[in-house]
């Protein structure tokens, strides 16, 4: 099914219905996840850490993305190290 304005609602509730239970006590803390992969979304990704980091902002940051091929390993070696506290 093609995603439309008027098909959106109805994907969106078969997605729902798909989601597994939220594990429980898998998480803890307070932390910043953002979705930025691929040539399009990963300079954004980039600029929001960077002005995340310049206005003190000191939560730990985790990206994510599809897969090795949408993030180089130069990249996710730099990502890292603005990403994680000093």
């Amino acid at each position: 099914m093609e995603l439309t304005e008027l098909t959106a609602a109805e994907r969106t509730a078969v997605a729902v219905e798909a989601l597994r239970e939220y594990p429980t006590g898998g998480f803890s803390g307070r932390g910043i996840v953002i979705c930025a992969g691929g040539p399009k979304h990963l300079h954004c990704g980039w600029i929001c850490i960077k002005m995340l980091r310049h206005l003190g902002c000191t939560l730990p940051i985790e990206v994510w993305h599809l897969g090795p091929e949408e993030i180089p390993e130069v990249v996710k070696r730099e990502l890292a190290a603005i990403s994680s506290l000093p």
